[in-house]
C-alpha cells in the first residue's frame, strides 16, 4: 500500500468514527436524560450540627531558638568505620584497590575509572 492509499484507509475510518459517535450523542443521550431524573441528588439539613459547631484556638509555645554559643576548642571525635554491607572497611578498600585487576565484565569500567584516578593523583 502507498501512502495515498493509507490516508484514504484513515480518512474513511475517521469518518464512520465521528459519524457513530454522533449518532449515538443523539440517541443515546436522552434516554441517559431520563434515568438522571430518577437519580437526584437529596439535601441533608445540617443547620443542628453547625449549631452545636465550637471553634477552639490552638496555641503553640514559640520559645526563642537559643544562639549558638561558640564552644571552647576541643578536638574532634574520631569515630570508628562503620560496617559496609557486613564488609570490614579495610576488606573493602583492598578490594577497591584490586579492582583494575578484576576480571568481573560489571566491574571492569568501574576498575578503569579507579586505575586512572589512581594515576592522576
Amino acid at each position: 500500500m502507498v501512502f495515498g492509499d493509507i490516508f484514504l484507509v484513515l480518512v474513511v475510518l475517521l469518518f464512520i468514527y465521528y459519524t457513530v459517535a454522533i449518532a449515538m450523542d443523539l440517541l443515546i443521550k436522552p434516554a441517559s436524560a431520563e434515568n438522571a431524573k430518577e437519580n437526584e441528588e437529596t439535601e441533608i439539613d445540617i443547620t443542628e450540627e453547625a449549631a452545636g459547631f465550637r471553634t477552639t484556638e490552638i496555641t503553640r509555645d514559640m520559645k526563642a531558638p537559643k544562639p549558638n554559643a561558640p564552644k571552647t576548642a576541643e578536638a574532634p571525635k574520631v569515630r570508628r568505620p562503620l560496617m559496609t554491607n557486613g564488609l570490614p572497611v579495610e576488606k573493602l578498600v583492598a578490594q577497591v584497590q584490586n579492582l583494575p585487576n578484576t576480571e568481573d565484565a560489571e566491574l571492569e569500567g568501574l576498575g578503569a575509572i579507579v586505575a586512572k584516578c589512581e594515576k592522576a593523583a
